[in-house]
């Protein structure tokens, strides 16, 4: 990394649907380990068929494994908290969605915090890219579903879709992850030997992430308050949709619905710290925004609304 202050955004957040999967396959395999060490004390034949059948069950649960790290789904009924005015979902509901889902796919497989931790590691988000192809609705049921990648020179790609419950794709998220040293701030093109690195799959689908600039001019001032702040105190990458968005004509939005969000994360602004909001209007129906102290930027975005 040729600057050591530029930095990403790291997905935070634990969750106890991960937590538990993990347990349920430990206790799975713990269960096999008793069974078959009692066919052990048999002697006999019964070796040989007891070592058969522990590889099956090995391969069987690598197999499961494998699938799940390739896809991941959640059900959920949308809350009302998650929506604007227009019993809308928000962006910004959608993105909290999706690294939530993430986080437990990943305490899943057994890329947790404590992982983390012991490794010097962290995954930190670069850019996204959300369409938004149909409303999701106050109290309608929808299943989310996440497809991660192995990486493309170092970034790690991750699709994941908001669909209804006859499989009509809603809203798809295209979010590009790279691994750091957290030590060095320095990209890590390989996980180091001792971290599980179980995505291998190459990208399903990927989404524009380019960004249409323009002449920006400033529109507000923003602060990383207590509530925008996750765990790694400093604003969540998700609330910068809400304030894009909060920083569109409100009579437009009002009326016409988000259709694309594109955000580029620069580096992260620390629990207490403000930045700069600038704006610049880049089509009838389309927005620029940029955040910055004005010595660095922290992040740039588009906001595109349906016609």
């Amino acid at each position: 990394m040729k600057n050591s202050r530029r930095l990403f955004f790291r997905l935070s957040g634990r969750s106890l649907g991960g937590n538990a999967g993990i347990v349920l396959l430990c206790n799975k395999k713990m269960a096999v380990g008793r069974f078959y060490g009692h066919r052990r004390e048999s002697g006999g034949p019964g070796v040989r068929t007891q070592g058969a059948a522990r590889e099956q069950a090995d391969a069987a649960e690598r197999e499961r494994q494998q699938m799940n790290a390739d896809f991941y789904s959640e059900s959920f009924t949308v809350k009302a908290y998650e929506c604007d005015a227009e019993a809308r979902m928000t962006p910004g509901a959608i993105l909290r969605r999706a690294q939530q889902i993430s986080t437990d796919q990943c305490d899943l497989l057994g890329l947790t915090n404590e992982v983390y931790a012991r490794t010097h590691t962290a995954f930190l988000l670069a850019k996204l890219a959300v369409e938004f192809y149909a409303p999701v609705r106050a109290g309608q049921c929808v299943t989310l579903a996440t497809r991660p990648s192995a990486p493309q020179r170092a970034v790690y790609g991750r699709y994941t879709t908001l669909c209804a419950q006859d499989g009509t794709v809603l809203s798809a998220v295209d979010s590009r992850w790279i691994l750091v040293d957290t030590r060095t701030k320095r990209i890590l093109r390989r996980p180091p030997e001792d971290m599980p690195m179980p995505f291998v799959q190459p990208p399903v689908c990927e989404l524009d992430v380019s960004l249409v600039k323009g002449e920006a001019q400033p529109v507000a001032e923003e602060t990383a308050f207590y509530t925008r702040c996750d765990q790694n105190r400093h604003m969540n990458n998700t609330y910068y949709a809400d304030i894009v968005c909060d920083h569109v004509p409100l009579e437009r939005i009002a009326a016409h619905a988000p259709a694309r969000l594109a955000v580029v994360y620069h580096s992260e602004v620390p629990m207490g710290a403000s930045f700069t909001l600038l704006r610049a209007q880049t089509g009838e129906n389309g927005w620029y925004f940029v955040g910055t102290d004005g010595e660095k930027k922290h992040f740039e975005a588009n906001l595109t609304l349906t016609e």
